[in-house]
């Protein structure tokens, strides 16, 4: 599986809309910003009908078995961050 680097997505963004790199990885960096901050601030952010949702979900605490010592560790709960893709962005992954 293939991945691209940040700059080479700036790149793609930058020639697509046909903006400066500059402005484009200002622009990348602060929808970044603003989905991290809300995200940590318990909130869902839904990004239209052709991308998807990131939403703040809690693990339940659980104990699990240290495997040199077979001694039970308890694990917190924690919150962790969910990706639901839209649709629209299954079916384009799956054509």
């Amino acid at each position: 599986m293939d991945r691209i680097s940040k700059s080479t997505l700036i790149a793609q963004v930058a020639e697509s809309a046909g903006i400066s790199k500059v402005l484009t990885e200002s622009v990348i960096n602060a929808a970044l910003s603003a989905i991290t901050s809300a995200v940590s601030n318990g909130e869902a952010v839904h990004l239209g009908n052709t991308f998807g949702t990131f939403q703040p979900r809690m693990t339940k605490p659980v104990t699990k078995l240290n495997p040199s010592t077979k001694a039970p560790i308890a694990v917190p709960a924690k919150q962790v961050i969910k990706f639901s893709p839209s649709a629209a962005l299954k079916s384009a992954v799956n054509k």
